[in-house]
Order: C-alpha cells, then structure tokens, then sequence
C-alpha cells in the first residue's frame, strides 16, 4: 500500500531531465506541425516538452500556428469561399501577401485543413495533407489536461508569435497576446507540477510574464529566443536579425536618428545581463552558435553561462538540407551532431522536429557508423 502511494506520488511530478528534448511544433518531422498527430507522435516518442507557437483570430482566440499568415500549413488558398480575404501586409518589416489569421474568427479557422510546410524536404507527409483542423490553445490545453489525467508527463513550451505586431501594428486590429495567454491560463491552468516554458523573441512580453508568473501555481521558465546574431538577417530583405519590439520603440521615439538595435547587441556582456534580469534562459539560432559538431562554440555562449542562463538552441532537423558539413566534406547526420551536442556541458536542452532521433541521441544509442553521413 506504501508503495502503491508512492508511485502515485512519484507519477504526480514531472520528470526533470538535465538535457531537455522538445518536440518543435509537436513531431513536426513526422505529421504537419502543430497537428494533434504531431503531438500525439511527440509523446509516443517520450519527448520531454511539447511546443506550440501561438497567434490570434480575428475574434481574439489563441490559435496554433507559426505564421499568423496561413496558406503555407494549410488548404486556406483552395477555398473559394475565402478567395476575397487574400491580402497584403507588413509583418515585422516584411511585406507580405496571403490569408491571415487575425481576418478570421476562429470557427472559420477551425474549418481549414493543416498541410506539411516543409513539402520538398519531406514529401512523404504530403499524404497526411487535409487530414487535421487548426487546433485553438484552448483545444489543446483540454487534450493536455486529459493526457496527464491518463498519467503522461511532459513539459509544455509556447511562443507568443508577432506580439508587437498584434499590439500595435496589424492596422485596425489590436490584439495583446501576452494577456490574452494569461487570461487563458487562468482560465485553463496547466496541472499542477506541469512546467511551462514561455518563449519570445521579443523581450517586451517576457518582462511582463516576469512580474506575472506568481499569479500561477505551475512552474513557468521564461526564454528569450536569438534572431541571428551574425550581421545578417537585415532589412529590407530580411527581419531575422531584429527584436520587433525594438525596432518598435525606436520607431516611435526616434524614427529618422535612432540605431536600430538587434541580437547581435542582445548577446553582448551587457546585452546579456539585460536579459538575465528578466529570463531564466536563452533560445538560440543553432547555426549561430557552431559551424558543425566538434567545431568552435561561439564564445558568448560561456557569458551565458555565467550568468546561470539556462540554453536550448532551435532547430534541429534530419533531412539533408538541414544537416552540417565538416570541413572536411563529411555530412553529419542529425544523430552524429546531437550525440556530441548532449556531451557539451553548456547545453540545456534543444528544438527538434525528430523527437526520437534525439533521445536516442542523448541515451548515446546512435549507430556507430552511419549511412547518413556523405561526402
């Protein structure tokens, strides 16, 4: 009877593995992301989180989607009915033209089909196209609740995507989704002893989830995401270099003479104790931090460190297009590099669309010679 009390117990607790493997967008190597068969193979596989990003409707609904603009994972562009809502946009500095969440409530969105995003790199999803509705937080917070009440133990990771865009720049609409996140998880609380992992790349809504998370009773880890911090990413072709809600404020007080500052600045000394004041950890670009497994580790990375942030790089993926090169021509397969990636002592946990490839990784269970690495 002690025993059985506790097991149960025991089962009541998340488990805290030193090195976390989280499920990108579910198994998103294996079903269209952000679908609940991506979840579900997510956690047949064992993976210790499961992340969703997260935007808004136009009737103010947290939904699940990485864009808020919708033709690339979804069938919106082959429904006649929504022909009309096709539209241009400026999103972060970028023009860009499609269907957008925001221009839909969020029984239309339901109505839509999730599709593979990454078609060329993974036409075997394809037949898995139109299979799946677009999943609202609440939705997938009523299936996490009934996951746990069956005995499974994860973490769960969200991204508050676009937030000063919703905020402030989406023309008419205004939406703030870091409330909107804590009304809805005041509403549907996580269980108890589930972590949550709250991620941006912009620091504005960390700062506030900083000064919020006592008003929950479940763990809550903030996480500051990495653009690029090499120089690239600029505009006007690119944003990857910019925290938006930056470049906002820079916009607004200093619009012809203030410096736009970007993450190559966040991950300077004093960038970095910026953002220790308010995150427990960072979310860096994967190919900002080493060229390829064994090479030279960016040197901010022990800055990081000292200052006891924790550190999960995104993205890992299997497919070739995705894969380092040694410079000696070698091709390392995704389990190669993840098994020295776990051996590095400054990794605190990573991103993967191949949720498997990484545990096996981590037990230190890779082939000992691989077919997948190519010259």
């Amino acid at each position: 009877m002690l025993l059985s009390a506790f097991s149960m117990l025991l089962a009541a607790v998340q488990p805290a593995p030193t090195k976390l493997v989280v499920a990108h967008r579910g198994a998103s190597g294996y079903a269209p992301e952000h679908s609940q068969q991506a979840y579900e193979i997510a956690l047949s596989q064992h993976a210790d989180v499961l992340e969703l990003d997260l935007v808004v409707s136009k009737d103010q609904q947290l939904l699940i989607r990485h864009e808020n603009e919708l033709s690339l994972s979804t069938n919106v562009a082959e429904r006649a009915e929504f022909a009309s809502r096709k539209t241009n946009k400026i999103v972060d500095g970028l023009p860009i033209t499609g269907w957008f969440a925001e221009d839909f409530t969020l029984a239309e969105l339901r109505s839509l089909r999730l599709r593979e995003t990454k078609a060329n790199e993974r036409p075997h999803n394809i037949r898995l196209n139109d299979r799946w509705p677009l999943l609202s937080l609440q939705d997938f917070l009523t299936w996490n609740a009934q996951q746990w009440q069956q005995g499974k133990r994860f973490g769960v990771y969200m991204e508050l995507k676009h937030p000063t865009y919703f905020l402030h720049q989406a023309g008419s609409f205004r939406a703030d989704t870091a409330e909107l996140l804590r009304r809805q998880l005041k509403a549907q609380p996580l269980p108890s002893g589930q972590q949550l992992y709250l991620e941006s790349f912009e620091a504005e809504p960390l700062k506030r989830w900083h000064a919020w998370r006592e008003q929950f009773s479940f763990p809550i880890h903030l996480v500051q995401l990495l653009g690029d911090v090499s120089g690239g990413g600029v505009l006007p072709k690119d944003n990857f270099a910019y925290a938006w809600d930056q470049v906002y404020q820079v916009q607004q007080n200093q619009p012809t003479t203030g410096k736009v500052p970007t993450y190559a600045d966040m991950v300077t000394v004093e960038g970095l104790k910026v953002v220790a004041s308010y995150a427990d950890a960072v979310g860096p670009w994967r190919d900002n931090l080493y060229p390829y497994a064994g090479g030279p580790v960016a040197p901010w990375v022990q800055q990081v460190k000292t200052l006891g942030l924790k550190i999960h790089p995104y993205t890992y993926r299997a497919e070739d297009s995705f894969r380092q090169v040694t410079p000696a021509g070698i091709r390392q397969s995704l389990c190669e590099e993840l098994t020295w990636l776990f051996q590095q002592t400054w990794l605190d946990g990573l991103f993967t669309d191949q949720p498997d490839i990484a545990l096996q990784a981590r037990s230190g269970n890779c082939p000992a010679t691989s077919a997948n690495s190519i010259k």
